[in-house]
């Protein structure tokens, strides 16, 4: 199933906040860029989701909740036979 390889995906974003989160990196020269640049990218991956449609938990990261408006055809069927949730196949 292609939604193990875009969930593996989602995963780098929570090694990530892992690094957003730790108090000594924030002391670092540069890290003020290094959440810029993720603000950039999280809210380039927002416009990719459907809005108000989420699977998961509300206590799971966002990246993780949203569904994507679409997706190929493989990883449409995989959201819809795994979460019930529709996407556009392109």
């Amino acid at each position: 199933m292609i939604i193990y390889e875009y969930e593996n995906d989602l995963a780098l974003r929570a090694e990530i906040q892992v690094l957003l989160d730790d108090s000594e990196l924030q002391r670092l020269e540069g890290y003020r860029e290094f959440c810029d640049g993720i603000s950039s990218v999280d809210r380039d991956f927002m416009a990719l989701l459907q809005e108000g449609v989420e699977i998961g938990s509300t206590s799971d990261p966002w990246w993780t909740r949203g569904v994507l408006r679409q997706a190929c055809a493989e990883l449409a069927r995989d959201f819809m036979n795994i979460h019930g949730v529709r996407i556009r196949v392109v």
